[in-house]
């Protein structure tokens, strides 16, 4: 990493009312954007930070909370413009997890320097639920590190998945460890998250999604797109980079978890479930719609408006598919028998089988499939 500041752009702001640091409305503000270097930098000192306290996560290892100490907005991405996403109350606590490499120098009568922070918050059994992005100035905060991140070695696993080793140096302190990598098809291109659930650090730098070039041997970060830390998931994005899907392959298990998002805004455009093995064909995926379940009584004619299935938005044209399959196609009775003489509570579910187009956000309906679940 290059030890000299790489100015970016210099923009020049008039205020019009008195800002933080008291000027007048007649004072000119310069601000320059810079990528940061830790040797130009003053560090925080964890754990000695006002209102801050230590927290521990089973998949996160140990971060740092603070109690905000006003107001603030949080926003989607580390972009001044990117889409205010929550306001946080005074007292709110909150973990520091990540830090972009862009630092704001704001120069008038004094030099302030602002960075970009990753910030989660709320949290459930699994560990924090929301993440966003807010100023350094919010959070009384003057200085931070920018981690840095190598891969030093490859290998291939048992299953044929590139495993990258993984040097992470974070204020003097070094540290290894494995991610495993996965990628589309023959594709040089793998992908992977680095975010704080792969640390034992206070944040990661440009937390997100990187990419690495096995051939050229060259690691990108190309998304703020953060993992959600389970097992299980594969990763794969397109070969022209512009979506990135993440499902699930979970052993003994016939339905899993789909979420595909547009790599260009960060948006997500699809969170549903597959049945069987997962099939992508180029732009396509074949998703299995909840439709209704089958008990003892009977079907509970919910046509798919179950809460609890995730994503399931059925057509018109579903729904009546749905009724007519159940019309006119008998349970099995091996299914029936499974589920009344089989061990804890199973239940028979209607699931139609779409393929789905999420680049033209079209489906196509190919069949309909009994399946007991439990």
């Amino acid at each position: 990493m290059k030890k000299l500041l790489i100015i970016i752009i210099t923009l020049l702001i008039i205020i019009a009312a008195c800002d933080r640091s008291k000027n007048t409305a007649d004072e000119t503000e310069e601000i320059e954007i810079v990528q940061f270097e830790q040797e130009e930098i003053t560090p925080v000192i964890f754990g000695l930070m006002e209102n801050e306290f230590k927290a521990t996560y089973d998949i996160g290892g140990i971060v740092y909370r603070i109690r905000i100490p006003s107001d603030i907005e949080v926003r989607k991405q580390p972009m001044l413009d990117s889409e205010i996403t929550h306001i946080l109350r005074k007292d709110t606590v909150i973990e520091i997890v990540g830090v972009d490499n862009i630092m704001y120098i704001i120069r008038n009568d004094s030099e302030e320097k602002i960075f970009r922070l990753a910030i989660t918050w709320g949290e459930n059994h699994y560990g924090p639920q929301n993440y966003g992005w807010v100023l350094s100035s919010d959070l009384n905060i003057e200085g931070c590190f920018m981690s840095e991140l190598q891969i030093i070695n490859t290998q291939k696993n048992e299953q044929g998945n590139l495993i990258l080793d993984v040097l992470h140096t974070f204020d003097g302190y070094e540290n290894e460890f494995s991610i495993t990598a996965f990628r589309l098809g023959e594709q040089n291109v793998y992908t992977f998250f680095w975010d704080y659930r792969n640390e034992n650090f206070h944040y990661s730098g440009n937390p997100g999604l990187y990419k690495w070039n096995d051939e050229t041997k060259e690691l990108f970060h190309i998304s703020y797109i953060i993992s959600d830390g389970y097992q299980g998931w594969r990763y794969i994005v397109t070969n022209e980079f512009k979506y990135l899907i993440k499902y699930s392959e979970r052993r003994n298990s016939q339905l899993n978890g789909v979420n595909i998002w547009n790599l260009e805004n960060d948006e997500t455009i699809l969170s549903g479930r597959y049945y069987g093995n997962f099939k992508l064909d180029g732009n396509t995926v074949e998703l299995a719609r909840y439709y209704d379940t089958y008990i003892s009584d009977g079907w509970q004619n919910h046509e798919g408006l179950d809460n609890w299935i995730y994503g399931n938005y059925l057509t018109d044209n579903e729904k009546a598919f749905g009724k007519n399959f159940i019309e006119t196609n008998k349970i099995p009775d091996d299914l029936i028998e499974e589920v009344e003489q089989g061990y804890g509570i199973k239940y028979i579910m209607l699931m139609i089988i779409i393929e789905y187009d999420f680049e033209t956000n079209t489906r196509n309906i190919i069949d309909g499939k009994y399946i007991v679940h439990s």
